[in-house]
């Protein structure tokens, strides 16, 4: 049970009532002569006051939890039902992320082999990639902003075909 302190008889619930608690908890759905949970049932099983229990965060997710497989329990065609429609809405968006990703790595693939087109003909008509790579003289934030949106913008074009 709960222990008494010394603050005129009141009892605090500690971690082993806690623990007691919630393991009576999720233990009550699968008890046949119970029909439902009650938080008096839950006050009278720990002799603790029902606003104290409430008060306990462990002890209330607990409750809900029971309370849900009280109603599971009870219509399992309701529970059936949000489960298929959960399923459902995780299986569209599982669908739409393997789209994005496929996009995502097509697009990849065509911005490599248009750099390797870049770097094959840089190479055949005489300059090294290493000074092409070289470091550029100046930094991002020695630049203005519009400077910089200015070079990217005439980048940000959709990847123009590889000439064959």
């Amino acid at each position: 049970m709960a222990n008494f302190n010394n603050l005129g008889g009141r009892k605090r619930i500690s971690g082993h009532d806690v623990a007691r608690i919630v393991k009576y908890l999720a233990a009550l759905p699968h008890n046949r002569r119970v029909f439902k949970v009650t938080w008096a049932m839950i006050a009278e099983y720990s002799g603790l006051s029902r606003q104290s229990l409430q008060a306990n965060s462990e002890i209330k997710k607990a409750y809900v939890l029971a309370k849900q497989a009280f109603i599971a329990r009870s219509n399992p065609l309701h529970l059936k039902l949000s489960r298929s429609k959960a399923s459902q809405e995780l299986v569209n968006e599982n669908i739409a992320l393997r789209n994005r990703l496929e996009q995502l790595e097509a697009r990849e693939n065509a911005w490599k082999l248009r750099w390797y087109t870049i770097a094959y003909n840089i190479r055949l008509h005489g300059l090294q990639m290493e000074r092409i790579d070289r470091v550029v003289p100046f930094t991002g934030e020695a630049m203005k902003q519009q400077e910089i949106q200015k070079i990217l913008d005439d980048w940000d074009e959709p990847i123009p075909p590889v000439s064959s």
